[in-house]
């Protein structure tokens, strides 16, 4: 099952996601928020705004226009999730729609796997402006399925160069026990 390095840089289709209130009380919720997220669990506390969360981000039209049909054939079966990292412009509006497009930045040779790394951006569908960009590495696209995953010419990596730039800020939210 070969993967297609030439898919590195290709683009997904452009689709829109909206999302209400209640989806983004649903999604705390959901997450485990509790009695003391109150602004991302309601909308209706006297005094509190309710807010989104920022990994709301991540789901919100997950899976629509993805880039990943480009990069070959591989087990989706055995696909795993690797590693996320999202980019917020703004708040997420606690409504809204945006429009969303990926594509895939890179891709490495493992050997007995390979590693796909994917960015979306989602731009705010009434301004233009961007909201977030979301990275994730879905680790082992071809896990299991030999050494020739990635047309080996000696453990190449394909990737293009990308800028490396500093956090203006980072948010940590400790789950509940």
């Amino acid at each position: 099952m070969p993967l297609n390095p030439e898919a590195v840089g290709s683009v997904g289709e452009a689709h829109e996601a909206s999302w209400t209130s209640k989806d983004a009380l649903l999604y705390a919720v959901g997450i485990g928020a509790g009695t003391d997220e109150v602004a991302y669990t309601t909308e209706n506390t006297n005094g509190v705004d309710q807010q989104v969360f920022p990994t709301f981000a991540v789901v919100v039209g997950w899976g629509g226009g993805s880039p990943m049909r480009n990069i070959g054939t591989f087990n989706p079966a055995l696909l795993v999730h690797g590693q996320q990292a999202i980019t917020l412009h703004k708040p997420l509006p606690v409504s809204g729609t945006v429009s969303m497009q990926g594509r895939i930045t890179a891709m490495y040779d493992k050997g007995k796997a390979a590693v796909v790394v994917t960015e979306t951006v989602a731009t705010d569908a009434s301004t233009g402006r961007r909201c977030s960009r979301t990275c994730r590495q879905s680790s082992s696209a071809a896990r299991a399925a030999g050494v020739a995953t990635v047309a080996r010419a000696g453990r190449r990596t394909f990737h293009p160069s990308v800028p490396r730039t500093t956090r203006s800020r980072t948010r940590h939210h400790r789950t509940r026990r």
